[in-house]
């Protein structure tokens, strides 16, 4: 059984970090088998629950079934890299990592002023508000 709410992934669309952290345990008692859950960071440093999942067993299988669930759901893959092996997965991912820190970086270089342009946005906002 795959649990992934409609509330939780718009919650880690507009206030979590990019990085979602992956466990997984055993369950005892009535309810046997293998929990596996995706959690994301909030502003707070908090964990964010994401989605979770209940397997017979912890396996690749089952991971691999959690996680093509997990990326459909928050609709994020890292397509290229899926079928090689581990180092050039990784490299592959490092190589994107860092390719989108430089565009980020010559985004930010572009900036005038002391705030960047969503932060601005937002305080903006704020202003406005208050002085109603």
């Amino acid at each position: 059984m795959h649990v992934c709410l409609q509330a939780c992934k718009d919650g880690y669309r507009a206030s979590c970090r990019r990085i979602v952290r992956l466990d997984g345990c055993f369950l005892k008692g009535y309810y046997s088998g293998y929990l596996l859950a995706a959690v994301g960071i909030d502003a707070n440093n908090g964990i964010y629950p994401l989605a979770y999942a209940t397997v017979k067993s912890e396996n690749q299988a089952s991971w691999l079934w959690f996680l093509e669930l997990l990326a459909i759901d928050l609709e994020i893959m890292i397509l290229e890299a899926r079928g090689k092996p581990i180092l050039t997965m990784m490299e592959t991912i490092r190589t994107k990592i860092m390719l989108l820190i430089v565009k980020k970086k010559e985004e930010a270089d572009k900036w005038k002023g002391m705030l960047c342009p969503n932060i601005k946005k937002k305080l903006d906002v704020n202003i406005t508000d208050s002085l109603r």
